[in-house]
């Protein structure tokens, strides 16, 4: 569930620094780094450009389901779809208890 923020929102680009050094490499808008994903328990933060995150979304449930199985049958399913179903994709969200603005 993605959540848009009303139009009066500005947004502005973030900027690099040697410690969070952004997604994409040089001045290219198509040269992509890695983005490492780090779980805690069954959650994993993610942060990109608005454009690749429901990619980065299903790249991460396709994970989850190759690690723990696809649902079927007889199997408890790997994702709560009621829980995944609250959660709020946007710019600015709280993430195990801390603010997170990108």
């Amino acid at each position: 569930p993605w959540v848009t923020l009303p139009p009066d929102v500005p947004f502005v680009p973030a900027e690099s620094c040697s410690l969070n050094v952004g997604v994409l490499r040089g001045d290219s808008l198509q040269d992509r780094e890695l983005t490492p994903h780090h779980p805690f328990v069954d959650d994993t933060c993610l942060a990109d450009t608005r454009s690749q995150l429901s990619q980065e979304i299903h790249a991460s449930l396709q994970s989850l389901f190759m690690t723990l199985g696809y649902p079927k049958a007889g199997r408890t399913e790997a994702l709560s779809v009621e829980k995944f179903a609250e959660v709020k994709c946007a710019e600015v969200q709280t993430q195990l208890g801390v603010l997170i603005d990108t």
